[in-house]
């Protein structure tokens, strides 16, 4: 067997005794037999890797298999280790998170960590791994400075005096690959992005094409997934994952030509080529399942429950999500309605809150090719309506269950936070919805130059997303953005009237090897 992407982690559920796990690889060659074990103080844990989905690709073989895996959680938090094997002896995993060190010689990875039955996980947020441009790979000295830090909080089971780490799981917001990559060094596709759009209207669709892209997606997954930094956490934490343009195009969706029914056809295998992959590596599952997804955590009297909302599969120009994840919202609203978690964690990639931009803003930014990003956010045009519907919905939601909401995104290259509040006549103001960004563990920052462009043709204040729903742009650490790399802790605290929850980022300058957690906290408690 030669695993060549993998193993990656992916949580499944959590009940009050047990962690729910799949372990997802993807191989050139599998002789059947193989399985993975896992193995504790507690006792060992063992399963068959199965056939997941078979990539047709051009010139190789790549199989993808999965195992899914119930382990024990006890009265303290317990570490395993685990390896695949095949007639008991190990598997050799390559080159899986290399730039983070070696594997143990017998094949065992560890540290993977299942939480105690009275702890609430902790878990670790992040987006943007990777470089849309040379340019901004250039202004970057440690690309992995982020990335070995939650790996060091992850291998002891705590930093003195702080309470973060070890992580039992990982959060991702989108971009966690970047396709830009390829978009500049395969031919066939840099030729036709510069071929024209009359040009690039007269293609069509073609199963040799397709499976030539998947096999350039499955060598971007190999390169930057399994060999970077992420394929360390991946096989060691078990994780979530959204998507967003960079893991396909930059912009996907925003463009008319990339759902035109007629010609174009070279985007249809664009996105089926990535998609394929997303859903096999980074989902968990076969392709053709909804992107959006749910998973509740609970913890013996306790629940969080994440929702993974999917902004890019459905988006075009008039529309984000698209209606048949409206109508999973509705009903997933109905059903916490009968069984309502904690606090509920909700997980888009791009911030629903954010700088406020007019119509001709894209114009006035077109020198610093930040244009095309403008179109992409909620604030901008057609989707403004959409956006006032999702912060409405979480705000009522929020209103009427007792359960805190907070909002994870990526995409924008900076720390940000937000407040969405609801106050309807007569009545005091509900606590907020908070939305927390944190973009990009490894991408920079905007220049100071760019986003003080970016400030000088927006709005900035208070906003009336709809009636009695207002929504307001915070501080982090005492700046209105955290214009460096970051990352952001979860921290999850049992308390006597529900789940508090604890929220600090941790940030590096572009030429700082030394990573700092910005002092500030967000907390936000039961209602």
């Amino acid at each position: 067997m030669n695993i060549v992407i993998g193993p990656v982690l992916h949580l499944r559920s959590c009940t009050d005794d047990t962690w729910r796990l799949r372990v997802v690889v993807v191989a050139a060659s599998a002789s059947g037999g193989e399985r993975v074990v896992f193995r504790s103080d507690v006792g060992t844990v063992q399963a068959p890797l199965k056939p997941l989905f078979s990539f047709a690709v051009t010139g190789q073989d790549r199989t993808a298999l999965s195992a899914d895996l119930t382990l024990p959680r006890g009265a303290q938090d317990q570490v395993w280790s685990y390896r695949v094997e095949v007639g008991g002896k190990a598997v050799e995993l390559g080159a899986v998170g290399e730039r983070m060190g070696g594997l143990d010689p017998e094949g065992w990875v560890s540290p993977v960590v299942v939480p105690a039955i009275n702890v609430v996980p902790r878990m670790a947020f992040f987006s943007c791994n990777g470089f849309s441009s040379g340019r901004a790979a250039q202004s970057v000295v440690d690309p992995d400075v982020l990335w070995r830090d939650l790996a060091r909080r992850h291998e002891r089971d705590s930093v003195p005096g702080e309470r973060e780490g070890p992580w039992h799981a990982i959060i991702g917001g989108g971009d966690q690959v970047y396709a830009d990559w390829l978009w500049v060094r395969d031919t066939e596709m840099s030729d036709f992005l510069e071929s024209g759009r009359s040009a690039r209207s007269r293609t069509r669709a073609s199963p040799h094409r397709r499976r030539r892209l998947t096999a350039r997606w499955l060598d971007l997954y190999q390169r930057f997934w399994h060999r970077g930094s992420i394929g360390w956490a991946a096989a060691r934490i078990p994780g979530l994952y959204t998507w967003d343009d960079h893991d396909i195009v930059d912009g996907w969706g925003s463009e008319k030509e990339h759902h035109d029914e007629e010609g174009f056809g070279f985007w249809d295998d664009v996105i089926v080529s990535a998609g394929l992959t997303f859903d096999v590596v980074q989902c968990g599952h076969r392709p053709g399942r909804d992107r959006y997804r749910h998973v509740r955590l609970r913890s013996t009297g306790a629940s969080v429950e994440i929702w993974m909302l999917d902004g890019r599969s459905s988006r075009t120009r008039e529309q984000t999500l698209g209606e048949a994840q409206w109508r999973w919202i509705k009903e997933r609203k109905a059903e916490l309605a009968v069984d309502p978690p904690d606090h509920l964690l909700v997980v888009v990639s791009i911030p629903p809150v954010y700088l406020r931009f007019p119509r001709t803003a894209a114009l006035a930014l077109t020198p610093f090719e930040l244009d095309d990003d403008l179109r992409d956010q909620w604030e901008f045009g057609a989707r403004r309506g959409e956006r006032a519907r999702l912060l409405v919905n979480l705000a009522e939601l929020q209103a009427e269950l007792a359960t805190r909401v907070t909002v994870l995104s990526g995409d924008v290259h900076v720390g940000s936070r937000a407040e969405v509040v609801l106050q309807r006549p007569g009545e005091a103001a509900c606590a907020p919805v908070h939305q927390l960004v944190s973009s990009g563990i490894v991408h920079p920052p905007p220049t100071a130059l760019e986003l003080g462009a970016m400030r000088i043709v927006s709005t900035e204040g208070p906003d009336a997303v709809a009636e009695h729903v207002t929504a307001t742009l915070m501080p982090v650490g005492g700046e209105p953005f955290l214009r460096s790399r970051n990352y952001l802790h979860l921290l999850p605290e049992r308390t006597p009237s529900g789940v508090t929850l604890w929220a600090q980022w941790v940030r590096a300058a572009n030429h700082s090897e030394v990573p700092a957690v910005v002092p500030e906290k967000v907390v936000v408690r039961p209602q």
